[in-house]
């Protein structure tokens, strides 16, 4: 595994990649979506299927807290893909969609937004991956801790 750091007072590891990563040059982009990735990509690119990140494991499949929305009623979602990888920033490629909080207490899926979405990791609402339960099109979860977020 390769790892970067970030240098100051103390080295603190910002991620760590997997053996199996590939370039631009290694990837078919023939088929939907795929091909708008290439048109964002760099040829220094790297893209991955898992990768830890500030100490927190994301892979392909992992379901992420991308925005709040009304106090925590909403969520938009992503369903990760693929990461990318751009010399030291991470980027989520996810299904985007927009999930509601149940009278239950637990969120439903209730629109795909867009199949494909390159999310800045730095900017997640949350950190931390939750379980999908279902397909891509239609899934429930649960929060297993608490998601901050501002009344604005």
């Amino acid at each position: 595994m390769c790892s970067v750091y970030y240098h100051g007072m103390f080295d603190i590891l910002k991620f760590k990649l997997p053996d199996k990563i590939s370039y631009k040059k290694d990837v078919d982009f023939l088929e939907d979506p795929w091909s708008r990735l290439q048109t964002v990509m760099c040829d220094s690119d790297l893209l991955c299927e898992e990768i830890i990140l500030n100490g927190v494991k994301y892979e392909k499949g992992s379901l992420i807290v991308i925005e709040v929305k009304e106090g925590g009623e909403f969520l938009v979602t992503g369903i990760l893909r693929m990461i990318l990888v751009r010399f030291k920033d991470v980027f989520m490629i996810v299904s985007k969609g927009l999930t509601k909080k149940t009278r239950l207490g637990y969120y439903e899926s209730v629109e795909v937004i867009d199949e494909f979405a390159v999310v800045r990791a730095s900017s997640l609402a949350d950190y931390k991956p939750l379980i999908l339960r279902g397909t891509r099109e239609k899934f429930v979860f649960v929060l297993h801790h608490f998601i901050s977020f501002s009344y604005s």
